[in-house]
C-alpha cells in the first residue's frame, strides 16, 4: 500500500511539473524567421502582461491607410529585469520595429529589436538585438 502511494505521488509530481513545458508554444510554428519586417509607426499601447508583452503600433501605408500591428515581445518580468518599464514606450512615440512575421496572421510579428525616435527623428532608445 505504501509503495503504491509513493508511486502514485511520483507520477502525479512528474505530470504536474511537466505541464508548463507542454503549455508553451514553439516559436518556429508561429513565426517565420525568413519573413522579416521593418515597421515604422506610432505606438498605440504597450501591454506588459504575461506570458508575452504586446506592443500595438499603427503604420501609415503609402496609400494613406493605417495598418494596425500587434507585436509580441518577451514576458513582462523578463523585460523589467532588462530595464524596460510600462512607460518606456508611450502612446504617440515614434518607433521602428524589426520583427519576424507570423505565419498565419498578416499583422502579427515577433520583435527582434525596437528603435525609438524623438520628435526630430533622432534615435533615443534601442532595445533588443539584430538577427545574426
Amino acid at each position: 500500500m505504501k509503495s503504491t502511494l509513493l508511486r502514485a505521488g511520483a507520477i502525479l509530481t512528474l505530470l504536474l511539473t511537466s505541464l508548463p513545458i507542454l503549455a508553451h508554444h514553439n516559436w518556429l510554428a508561429q513565426f517565420d524567421p525568413d519573413k522579416p519586417v521593418i515597421v515604422s509607426g506610432t505606438v498605440i499601447q504597450l501591454q506588459m502582461v504575461n506570458p508575452h508583452t504586446r506592443l500595438f503600433v499603427d503604420e501609415v501605408l503609402e496609400n494613406g491607410e493605417i495598418f494596425h500591428w500587434n507585436f509580441e515581445l518577451a514576458a513582462a518580468s523578463m523585460l523589467m529585469r532588462q530595464g524596460i518599464r510600462r512607460d518606456t514606450l508611450k502612446p504617440g512615440d515614434t518607433v521602428e520595429i524589426h520583427a519576424a512575421l507570423a505565419r498565419n496572421i498578416d499583422n502579427v510579428a515577433n520583435v527582434e529589436f525596437i528603435v525609438q525616435f524623438d520628435a526630430e527623428g533622432n534615435e533615443i532608445f534601442r532595445f533588443g538585438s539584430a538577427r545574426q
